[in-house]
């Protein structure tokens, strides 16, 4: 059901940017499916006229999320890259007093 919802709220966009021209831009986890493993493919979803983007942030290649920039581009998908450790202020949490780097989850 999730992901039934979640391809016809793509379809949506897709056809509005088809609309008024203009380009579409996703984090990856919005590209995803329910598995959080699988994407959906670029041209099953969105009208081939529109140009869309994902912005792959889980690219921690110590912890197994390396291939994400490359699973966006082998669907069809063009692909920004964003490392979560430089640019995802939200996901951080810095200790200065200690100098410690925390991962919050």
């Amino acid at each position: 059901m999730y992901n039934t919802i979640k391809r016809q709220m793509l379809q949506r966009l897709g056809t509005i940017a088809q609309n008024y021209s203009v380009s579409l831009a996703f984090w990856e986890d919005g590209l995803m499916k329910e598995d959080k493993k699988e994407l959906f493919d670029r041209d099953d979803v969105f009208p081939s006229d529109v140009e869309v983007t994902g912005f792959a942030w889980r690219a921690i290649w110590d912890e197994g999320e390396g291939h994400s920039a490359y699973n966006l581009a082998n669907n069809g998908y063009k692909v920004c890259f964003n490392a979560v450790l430089q640019n995802m202020a939200d996901k951080l949490i810095i200790l200065s007093h200690t100098g410690l780097l925390c991962r919050w989850f």
